[in-house]
């Protein structure tokens, strides 16, 4: 769908977007788009996610579990290290999940972050 919508405009006459009114023009359009919606609240959700997880990680080890500096470095690269191979270990399976169905592309990641 998106990539058919590229395809279209890639042959219709090219518009001067420098005035503001084309520019307000072409945010519209891209809008209107579903797929850049998804994408978008995909996006948001996913930033949410990745700026809450490591400041609970830092308010536990601070303030909980009361860790000097050194210990807290240690167990924050042990953290950060986890974190990057549970989420590399699972991607062969979403990459074949969502190659199936874009629908699940907007509900599945959406679904596990706020989990």
């Amino acid at each position: 769908d998106v990539l058919k919508q590229a395809k279209v405009s890639k042959n219709e006459e090219e518009e001067d977007v420098t005035t503001t009114s084309a520019q307000f023009r072409v945010l519209l359009e891209l809008i209107s788009n579903p797929m850049v919606r998804r994408m978008a609240l995909i996006r948001c959700v996913c930033g949410l996610y990745e700026m809450i997880m490591p400041s609970l990680l830092i308010y536990h080890y601070t303030y909980v579990f009361e860790m000097d500096k050194t210990t807290r470095a240690f167990w924050y690269a042990v953290s950060g290290f986890l974190m990057g191979v549970f989420e590399m270990a699972p991607a062969p399976f979403w990459s074949w999940l969502f190659a199936n169905s874009s629908s699940k592309l907007l509900y599945v990641p959406i679904s596990l972050h706020l989990v």
